[in-house]
């Protein structure tokens, strides 16, 4: 853990690319990107993966996603998977419907387990979407 101490949370801003995040159960338009990551939902699991990562609880105490979502109303699911344990932890949060992009917080130290080194993150957004746009995803030290 003593390597990355002193570096800042990761921060991803999509378009012109993916920041090496990938897609399952959903399909994009391609490169170049515009200014935000449009999404299509497909299958009954669709996932937004972001790249392998380390970062400090103590220091990502809130997470920023800018986004939005074409369909209803519902709730995302986020994943964060703790440095060298199989299993992910877990919470969720609600997405408003609409075209225009909105900043939703979330406070991580809320979800349980949460401490330590982390590595990985995921969304999946609401059942209901049925396009995902998404123009950042930032963890945040306050």
């Amino acid at each position: 853990m003593r390597e990355f101490s002193d570096t800042a949370p990761p921060a991803w801003t999509f378009g012109p690319g993916r920041e090496g995040w990938n897609l399952r159960q959903a399909t994009d338009e391609g490169y170049p990107l515009p200014e935000v990551w449009r999404i299509v939902p497909q299958g009954d699991d669709p996932q937004i993966v972001g790249p392998p990562t380390v970062w400090r609880a103590d220091r990502a105490k809130r997470l920023r996603i800018v986004a939005a979502c074409e369909g209803s109303d519902g709730h995302a699911q986020l994943f964060l998977q703790p440095f060298r344990q199989s299993s992910p932890l877990t919470t969720s949060f609600r997405l408003t419907a609409g075209a225009d992009l909105k900043s939703y917080d979330i406070p991580l130290e809320a979800v349980d387990g949460y401490a330590g080194a982390l590595q990985s993150l995921r969304i999946d957004p609401p059942a209901g979407c049925r396009r995902f746009h998404l123009k950042s995803v930032t963890l945040l030290e306050a």
